[in-house]
């Protein structure tokens, strides 16, 4: 059984619901769920208006959750990833206080623990730990096709499900349950909101084995780019936490 429950609620345009105000409702519906039976329950409210970090498809995701776990990650997906697990650590009764919880989660990314005990899961399970050790040696996607600004400016949107439909029709997910899956197919994402591009800049990169990369593609990868001339910060990627007393903002 459960000792405790920690959600990760998304928002924004990848997510269940593109409206916050909905994702918000079904946190609220679901910690309320499990207060009723009894089971300690958060719900952490994340950004999903862009990509969390920067890579999209089965093999490109794995590589950067090998680099997390090393402690090489992109802040966004550090702070997600810290954030969930301070929670656990603490509600799980491993740590006093969400602050101690933060830190010994720290520690292991920094030690290599968080790593070597990933490593030895896979192990445990007949993985070939070799390409863990060294993902470069993985074979790269046969096609790689860069997305260019077309302008100088800021990056003002990064649009998550229009750059999640792309990956699908790359290969890097099913349309219906009988398509196959390109491992090697998705997409890495260079530019997020409030980033500064030069025309020619290189926006995303798509990648895949078994379907060509058409110029449809393209123009539908570039479409996920909003780019004016206006300064633009970044969006925070934790907007709020809710228990079962409601919510709070964030950082708390």
């Amino acid at each position: 059984g459960l000792d405790a429950l920690v959600l990760d609620v998304k928002c924004g345009s990848g997510a269940i619901f593109p409206d916050p105000a909905y994702s918000e409702k079904l946190a609220h519906a679901l910690v309320q769920t499990a207060a009723d039976f009894g089971l300690n329950t958060v719900a952490v409210l994340t950004q999903m208006e862009q990509p969390l970090g920067h890579a999209i498809g089965t093999w490109l995701e794995t590589r950067e959750a090998i680099a997390m776990l090393r402690g090489q990650a992109d802040a966004d997906f550090r702070e997600v990833t810290l954030v969930l697990t301070a929670h656990m650590l603490w509600l799980g009764g491993i740590s006093d206080s969400l602050a101690a919880g933060r830190e010994l989660a720290e520690s292991k990314l920094q030690s290599g623990d968080a790593f070597r005990l990933f490593r030895g899961l896979v192990q445990a399970q007949g993985g070939d730990v070799r390409y863990l050790d060294a993902p470069e040696q993985v074979p790269p996607a046969k096609q790689a096709v860069p997305i260019r600004a077309e302008a100088d400016g800021v990056v003002h949107v990064c649009h998550a499900r229009t750059l999640g439909q792309v990956s699908m029709l790359l290969g890097a997910g099913r349309l219906k349950k009988e398509d196959g899956i390109d491992y090697t197919a998705g997409i890495i994402v260079h530019k997020k909101v409030g980033d500064s591009v030069r025309r020619g800049d290189a926006l995303a990169t798509l990648y895949a084995s078994e379907r060509p990369i058409g110029d449809d593609l393209v123009q539908r990868a570039l479409s996920a780019f909003v780019i004016n001339a206006a300064p633009c910060a970044p969006l925070p990627v934790i907007l709020g936490i809710i228990n079962r007393d409601g919510r709070k903002d964030w950082p708390l």
